[in-house]
């Protein structure tokens, strides 16, 4: 989506990139090589306890708030379109 390509490497070579970016205190290298896991291997969670016992609703969608990010980053030039409002709740 925002126009970079993509290349195939192994684990350990992205470690050792990604601890030398650190050390080196890169630009956008926001967190520290120990974090490549929750990359690797995302969190996987439910929102159906927040919408069931508080009514919550999200007011994004994931593809919403990856545009959003990006734009804030300087990585895309286009906004992002809003959320429709949220049904108003009686």
């Amino acid at each position: 989506m925002v126009g970079q390509k993509t290349r195939v490497i192994s684990m350990k070579t992205v470690r050792r990139i990604y601890s030398a970016a650190w050390a080196l205190h890169a630009p956008r290298v926001e967190s520290p090589p120990g974090n490549l896991n929750f990359i690797r291997y995302p969190w996987i969670v439910s929102n159906e306890k927040l919408k069931s016992e508080i009514g919550w609703e999200p007011s994004a969608d994931t593809r919403q708030v990856f545009v959003e990010t990006m734009y804030a980053k300087g990585l895309v030039a286009t906004p992002p379109v809003p959320a429709p409002a949220p049904p108003a709740v009686a």
